[in-house]
């Protein structure tokens, strides 16, 4: 009866055994290096179906790990983790996941994955490759003057490498004064460039309100499209900035803009660009009969100053605009002819000034230095004629008089040089007479 039921239990649980042997499944999965050899304590983690999760660490031995406990059927991925402190990583190509199918005709596979030492090479038969040097735009930094706390600046380095030769949107920013935005890409890449960049604060000046220059010249590859933001101007609501390049009117400068506290406005190329104010003059009146006049007008930059002259006078000297931008000034007039300049100023050095001329029907005429110095000289030399024209007629007349109280005998008025000559006949019989007196006298004279 024993026997039998023995039997009974051998029949029935042996077919089990068989089944259970016949349909079991794992995955075993290598780390190995580009020789061979097994490599250790790798993390392997394998996902599978029916939310199948399970991660281990290769052997010391053989750098394998085996999955022993899969039971169903369907597609398994395995993933080899390197973190960053390995001294391990992929071989070139090699991918870091693994699919294998599992089912009734495959119950078993193996995924093996392919390192090298992060310090060798894939064949190591092969030269040791030489280490490229990275650009020197990488390891350079910008002037202080471009970096200062809440500046945008660009940070050359952390430009990425294989956009060296091309970088698009390089940007300059002075907090709270000025920003450049470069649009074209501009090449890093060259040794000499970055050199530049280096000293950058020899080719580019963004530090003045309101005022921006480039040295296109000197750094020609800044010599591209750009957008500029000007900040901390104070405009009147409305206006429409005007922008110089060089000093002068532009057609190089577009999209201008004003958002009551930022200016900004795009730029075809480099140079030198600022911010100039407008000044507009109310109507004025160019003859009056009143001597108080009241000059007014309006510009743009709210904190701009206004200088009145009157031909080389100054005499009105930084009048305050108010919160529209007018301002006005009274002068009370004394000149007929009156030349007024209006300066408007910027605290960036632009500046915008308008002449007009007002005439004061009353007023003194003026009369021009250079006519007066004319007029001077003038008068002086007829008083200096004058006076020489007295001296002689006063002279003479004295002469005159004496000759009428004293006449001068014939012998006098032929050695006075300052009486008219003797008519020469009269000349000749005085001589003859002065003669033979003298030869008289000596006759009588007794001989010693």
């Amino acid at each position: 009866m024993k026997k039998i039921l023995v039997l009974i239990l051998i029949a029935v649980f042996l077919p089990i055994n068989l089944v259970l042997a016949i349909t079991s499944r794992e995955i075993t999965v290598l780390v190995k290096d580009n020789v061979g050899t097994g490599i250790p304590a790798i993390t392997i983690t394998l996902l599978g179906p029916s939310s199948y999760s399970s991660t281990a660490t290769t052997s010391i031995s053989d750098g394998s790990v085996i999955f022993d406990d899969i039971a169903a059927d369907g597609e398994y991925t395995a993933t080899v983790s390197l973190p960053s402190s390995s001294s391990w990583k992929l071989s070139d190509g090699e991918a870091s996941s693994k699919s294998v199918l599992i089912d009734d005709q495959n119950t078993t596979d193996e995924i093996t994955f392919n390192v090298i030492k992060k310090d060798s090479q894939t064949n190591p038969d092969e030269e040791p490759m030489e280490e490229e040097e990275k650009p020197k735009i990488l390891e350079t930094d910008l002037p202080g003057s471009f970096k200062k706390v809440g500046s945008t600046s660009t940070n050359l380095g952390s430009i990425p490498e294989d956009e060296v030769d091309s970088f698009k949107k390089l940007t300059l920013d002075d907090p709270g004064i000025n920003k450049i935005v470069f649009l074209d890409p501009i090449d890093l890449s060259k040794e000499t460039t970055a050199n530049k960049f280096a000293v950058l604060e020899t080719y580019v000046s963004i530090f003045e309100k309101g005022r921006i220059f480039v040295d296109s010249e000197g750094m020609p590859e800044l010599d591209k499209r750009a957008t500029i933001t000007m900040r901390g101007l104070s405009l009147v609501s409305g206006a429409k900035p005007n922008i110089v390049e060089d000093g002068s009117e532009t057609t190089n400068v577009s999209n201008i803009q004003y958002d009551g506290k930022d200016l900004t406005f795009d730029v075809a190329g480099f140079s030198s660009f600022a911010f100039r104010p407008t000044l507009v003059l109310d109507e004025l009146e160019e003859e009056v009969s009143e001597p108080i006049y009241i000059i007014s007008g309006e510009v743009d930059d709210l904190d701009a100053k206004v200088d009145i002259h009157l031909g080389e006078e100054l005499v009105g000297e930084a009048i305050e605009v108010d919160r529209q931008g007018k301002f006005e000034f009274e002068y009370t007039l004394e000149q007929e002819q009156n030349e007024f300049r209006i300066v408007a100023f910027s605290d960036n050095g632009e500046v915008q000034d308008l002449t007009f001329e007002v005439t004061f029907i009353g007023g003194e005429e003026i009369i021009p230095e250079e006519t007066k110095a004319v007029s001077f000289l003038l008068v002086l030399g007829i008083v200096a004629i004058i006076a020489v024209i007295t001296w002689f007629v006063i002279r003479y007349l004295k002469k005159r008089k004496k000759l009428k109280n004293h006449p001068l005998s014939r012998a006098e008025r032929l050695l006075d040089k300052d009486n008219p000559p003797m008519p020469a006949s009269e000349r000749e019989d005085l001589m003859e007479n002065k003669i033979g007196s003298t030869a008289v006298s000596s006759l009588k004279q007794p001989k010693k």
